[in-house]
């Protein structure tokens, strides 16, 4: 076994969103959801309509964004990611504060999480898992492989196990990093060592899978692992940084047990 560890990217490498995903319907009905549930418990608050709230989320995640993008200009695009400032503010910080901005009201955890959850329900319900995710994880870890993987994302942890579980694939995840709640992006390096560390396996004994150079080759790298590009759902120039360059998941196996 070439591997101890096997650490996936999420996003366009073990799952991807349909071009004809029609994300309207769920969006609707989430925030039609959010600010009836809203209204009942803050009966005094000026509850904004559904479409009002919805523009005002997806304004505040936005400019969240492109606050992070003005803080990295140029640092990113020409390679000198070590430079960068990686922070990224965890969701529940960032909705507790909009919503305490727009209400004027304090929302206990659990409607906060609730609110989350629902808000971002579209991207969990409309995405599509690879046709051979679940065989290879279940060849890998059927083999001892352990496996993790660390997203940037908007979402919590609870978000993405999810998603994990409507899939039928939670059970085979040993660790789950997630920029929300980690405080910060990938490549940060503290990301893929948090991986490795909760899947007991040194760095140099994880292979590291995405579909981005810089998130999932170069960062993983730098910490000393090795990386594998995926093609599945996107296909960015390899250039000469992964070790491997694969179009599915299916040929992951091969890889890591060897022959």
């Amino acid at each position: 076994m070439r591997y101890e560890a096997v650490i996936l990217d999420l996003g366009h490498t073990v799952w991807g969103w349909p071009q004809d995903a029609d994300a309207e319907p769920v969006l609707r009905r989430s925030y039609g959801a959010i600010a009836a549930r809203l209204r009942e418990r803050f009966p005094r608050a000026p509850v904004p309509e559904p479409a009002v709230l919805r523009q005002t989320v997806a304004d505040a995640l936005k400019a969240e964004h492109e606050a992070f993008l003005r803080s990295n200009d140029g640092l990113l695009a020409s390679g000198r990611w070590s430079e960068a400032r990686l922070d990224q503010p965890r969701t529940d910080v960032l909705y507790r504060e909009l919503l305490r901005q727009m209400l004027g009201v304090e929302l206990d955890d659990a409607l906060l999480a609730w609110v989350i959850d629902t808000s971002l329900a579209a991207e969990i319900e409309l995405l599509r898992v690879a046709d051979d995710a679940a065989e290879t994880l279940r060849a890998l870890t059927g083999a001892g492989v352990r496996v993790g993987a660390v997203t940037n994302t908007y979402q919590t942890e609870r978000g993405i196990r999810r998603a994990l579980r409507m899939h039928g694939i939670e059970s085979y995840f040993g660790a789950l990093v997630v920029s929300a709640e980690a405080g910060y992006r990938k490549p940060h390096p503290s990301l893929y060592r948090s991986a490795a560390e909760r899947l007991g396996a040194a760095p140099e004994r994880c292979l590291y899978v995405g579909d981005r150079v810089l998130e999932d080759v170069l960062g993983p790298k730098a910490v000393g692992m090795k990386a594998a590009l995926c093609h599945q759902w996107r296909q960015e120039p390899p250039g000469d940084a992964p070790d491997y360059v694969i179009s599915r998941l299916g040929e992951l196996p091969a890889i890591v047990l060897g022959g």
